[in-house]
């Protein structure tokens, strides 16, 4: 669940980049001798680089160093030098050096947290990670930069996932108003499945700078996920008027509105959805299930297989897509050969899907196919956490009633009533001790 935040391009560096188009060291004293004694060395270290000439080079940096010894940019500079030539270790001991010189310096903190990452030492590079995201003199770009790693590492890993959550914590705790790190929390609360939380993180986002869409659409999937299809709409409505552009806000406001039961409203949102999705196949194929289901609620039968089609033809595989479709056929009792095939092919997609079963058994019942009927949705049934269904004790009850076993019949409708059934032609079944058309 993990949206792209846009940092400064120059922040995935962990060293800055100490000169200014001039040699000059940056934060330097613009003016008099001192000025001129930096460039002075500067020129030569870039000439002693140029040359391959290295121990010459640190020469030059040492004595800047030597010079302001609590300047950190210099360390970064001598630090540099030892990584491009492959001395590491000589690397980590510049910047233990800064420490001792400027305790608490931002650039040593940073600079050691990504040498301890590229190290694989996870415990000082946790360490330096914290003290990084507290330090002050950091800019909040190379906070995320050299958090980025973990962050992306903890996708695919829970133990990291489990530090990048307290190491977020902290940096939340540095810059609680910032918009971007409060995304970022969001995004971790996320993967940890905490919505509720996301949703609070992505929320004071918005509230602080509303104009990073990345963070609309997390708040656009936590809130779908949760099923807070209220709020979805809410959100949508809001965002159309700030992203009119943007794909994902008519097809959340879709999504949102059909399952409100606004039909009317959801198709308009995703017909302009699916006008939109430009080379991204999979969103709509899904446009159009979509669409299918709305005009399905809305009687609009023609134009309902016409977008399921269309959907099964993006994306031919999709299961759930078939079932739908298949199941809307067959309560119409319309193109019944054609959703049993698509039934059947669910069944080879997804082994030991009840609900799958249940509908290729009711599209056999259709079909008058009875025995073979009550094997499926026996069969879904006896699936783990089915057997008190009711939808498919119903179904069952259908079946036997159209055998002729009146007492089989009523007994599995009986049960369905037991468990909550809520078909509006159920009782009427009971009472007329037949099946009965809904």
């Amino acid at each position: 669940m993990s949206a792209a935040r846009q940092t400064n391009k120059d922040s995935g560096c962990s060293i800055q980049r100490s000169c200014t188009a001039d040699g000059v060291p940056r934060g330097a004293d613009n003016s008099g001798p001192t000025r001129y004694f930096d460039g002075l060395v500067q020129q030569k270290v870039q000439l002693y680089s140029r040359m391959g000439k290295v121990a010459e080079a640190i020469i030059e940096v040492e004595k800047l160093i030597a010079l302001n010894p609590q300047e950190p940019r210099n360390y970064g500079l001598l630090a540099e030098l030892y990584e491009n030539n492959h001395q590491p270790e000589k690397a980590l001991q510049t910047y233990e050096r800064l420490s001792v010189a400027s305790p608490n310096s931002g650039l040593a903190e940073l600079s050691m947290a990504q040498f301890y990452f590229n190290k694989k030492d996870q415990v000082n590079y946790i360490k330096y990670l914290h003290r990084s995201l507290q330090n002050p003199e950091l800019t909040v770009d190379m906070k995320i930069a050299i958090l980025t790693p973990l962050l992306q590492q903890s996708l695919i890993d829970s133990a990291a996932l489990s530090l990048s959550a307290a190491a977020v914590a902290i940096f939340v705790q540095a810059h609680p108003t910032d918009a971007r790190v409060l995304a970022i929390s969001g995004d971790i609360f996320g993967e940890q499945k905490n919505y509720q939380q996301a949703e609070i993180a992505y929320c004071k986002s918005l509230q602080i700078d509303a104009k990073e869409f990345g963070v609309w659409l997390q708040v656009f999937f936590v809130l779908s996920d949760t099923r807070k299809y209220d709020s979805l709409l809410v959100f949508t409505e809001r965002a159309r008027t700030l992203f009119p552009e943007q794909v994902m806000v008519h097809f959340f406001n879709g999504i949102a509105n059909l399952q409100l039961k606004k039909y009317t409203e959801s198709v308009k949102s995703l017909k302009k959805a699916a006008i939109m999705t430009g080379d991204n196949v999979p969103l709509e194929a899904q446009t159009y299930a979509s669409l299918g289901e709305a005009y399905h609620s809305l009687k609009r039968y023609g134009a309902s297989d016409s977008c399921y089609e269309k959907a099964l033809l993006l994306k031919s595989d999709d299961a759930f897509v078939m079932n739908n479709y298949a199941y809307y056929l067959s309560l119409r009792q319309v193109n019944l050969e054609r959703a049993e095939a698509l039934s059947k092919r669910t069944l080879e997609l997804s082994p030991n899907n009840a609900s799958f079963e249940d509908t290729y058994g009711w599209i056999l019942f259709r079909l008058n196919k009875l025995e073979e009927a009550k094997k499926w949705i026996e069969k879904a049934l006896s699936q783990e956490n089915n057997s008190n269904n009711p939808t498919l004790l119903e179904h069952l009850g259908d079946v036997y009633a159209n055998m002729g076993n009146e007492l089989k019949a009523l007994e599995y409708w009986n049960k369905a009533v037991f468990y909550k059934s809520d078909s509006p032609s159920i009782a009427k079944k009971i009472a007329a001790r037949k099946f009965l058309e809904e």
